[in-house]
């Protein structure tokens, strides 16, 4: 029996990393990132936060037209990430 046809295919891959939506720890969030909310991330950096229970470490997403949102640093979060 003959093989099944196949057609001559081409690949239009750049050779980039694809994206993939994930849940992924906020402290591993990196500019270039997607995130709900933020939108495309230009700025991650952590800060160490005094509270009552003592200091806490938080991650700080900033996005495009100054928006911002401050995580748990193991927090999950929902974003559009390198795969």
């Amino acid at each position: 029996m003959p093989r099944p046809f196949r057609r001559p295919s081409t690949s239009l891959s750049t050779g980039e990393n694809k994206r993939v939506w994930a849940v992924v720890p906020a402290n591993k969030l990196r500019p270039g990132d997607t995130v709900p909310d933020v939108g495309l991330v230009t700025e991650v950096f952590e800060v160490e936060a005094v509270g009552e229970n003592g200091p806490t470490r938080r991650v700080v997403v900033k996005g495009g037209n100054d928006n911002q949102k401050i995580y748990d640093y193991s927090q999950l979060v929902k974003a559009f990430v390198a795969a």
